[in-house]
């Protein structure tokens, strides 16, 4: 069994500062990440933030894939229910940075022995 997690998102920050560790070198973040029923935080997916190279104003959406093998999924399985949480915070200055997240897709399927993917041209 596997799965794929499919979204798109769009960071566009006024604020240039950076974050006071390096850990967190944002000062404002956009994460996603599992969560347990009783709010344990499991894993982040996806760390970034207002100064990520990847991130410039008026920035065009970008997409986010993420492939789970069976191994990734066991453990949730295991856990029973999990929750896919985005979470999108600015620190206490005045100057935002704006989040917009998009088609967001988790996908699970058994493993097949032919994969084919479409569209498909066959000869």
């Amino acid at each position: 069994m596997g799965a794929l997690l499919w979204f798109a998102y769009r960071i566009d920050p006024i604020d240039t500062g950076y974050g006071i560790s390096p850990d967190v070198p944002f000062d404002d973040l956009f994460t996603v990440w599992w969560r347990t029923p009783d709010g344990q935080h499991l894993e982040d997916l996806l760390r970034l933030g207002n100064t990520a190279d990847t991130v410039q104003g008026g920035l065009q959406w970008d997409r986010y894939i993420y492939r789970l093998q069976a191994a990734d999924l066991r453990p949730l399985s295991d856990l029973g229910e999990v929750a896919l949480v985005f979470e999108a915070q600015n620190d206490d200055d005045e100057l935002p940075t704006n989040v917009w997240l998009d088609s967001v897709r988790f996908c699970v399927a058994p493993d097949l022995p032919h994969k084919h993917f479409l569209p498909a041209v066959l000869r």
